[in-house]
């Protein structure tokens, strides 16, 4: 799925597999997902990979997409997961008719030899948020909480 960034900016994000496909008895470890980023940022183009999210993080960044893209308040205006690599911040009202949103790229995720926070900011209508909830459960569904 594709985070449509302003200014041409983008991050792809795909899970690749379970961290540990095969592990039965641990229910918090079998569950994190290997992910795959590809960037197009003011900051420069990388990609990573790394077990960064879990399938609970997929979860919550649905139900907060669900929720931003139905003018309902969310939570948390940021979402900051188990492993900090990829944070969501909102950066305006959950009622405003653009969303701007900004996803942090961090730790393994973060373009290599770079300090300074990398980041791509997202402006977008309840339509297009909608647009990425469904995106993220698709990709999701793919490889579902165990």
């Amino acid at each position: 799925m594709v985070f449509k960034g302003i200014n041409n900016q983008s991050i792809e994000l795909n899970i690749i597999n379970y961290q540990y496909p095969d592990l039965i008895d641990e229910p918090h470890d079998r569950n994190w997902l290997i992910v795959n980023i590809k960037v197009r940022s003011n900051f420069g183009d990388w990609e990573a990979t790394d077990p960064a999210l879990l399938t609970f993080d997929f979860e919550k960044m649905i139900e907060w997409f669900d929720n931003l893209s139905n003018n309902i308040e969310p939570k948390d205006t940021e979402l900051i997961f188990t492993e900090p690599s990829f944070l969501l911040f909102l950066e305006n009202s959950w009622e405003d008719e653009i969303k701007k949103i900004k996803i942090e790229l961090d730790l393994e995720l973060r373009m290599k030899g770079f300090s300074p926070e990398c980041y791509v900011d997202i402006h977008a209508n309840n339509e297009e948020l909608e647009q990425i909830s469904m995106d993220l459960r698709n990709e999701l569904s793919k490889f579902p909480k165990r």
